[in-house]
């Protein structure tokens, strides 16, 4: 996480534009984890969100995805 923000704050600095979306995996550490009451948000998902940044997931069980995130 701490990498993505670095990378944000770069990407702003030099560019002057707003990160708008990202594709991801839907590895537990992005997308969070469900339980008895629903999605649980992780903690990147709950930044990203926080920072009005879209987050695109892969579907499960789909590698071939992978070279698109």
């Amino acid at each position: 996480m701490d990498a993505f923000k670095s990378f944000k704050d770069a990407t702003v600095l030099k560019t002057g534009k707003k990160i708008k979306c990202v594709r991801f995996e839907r590895g537990g550490e992005y997308y969070g984890r469900y339980d008895e009451i629903g999605r649980n948000l992780g903690t990147f998902a709950r930044y990203l969100d926080e920072c009005g940044i879209e987050a695109y997931y892969t579907m499960p069980s789909t590698p071939q995805q992978n070279g698109v995130a």
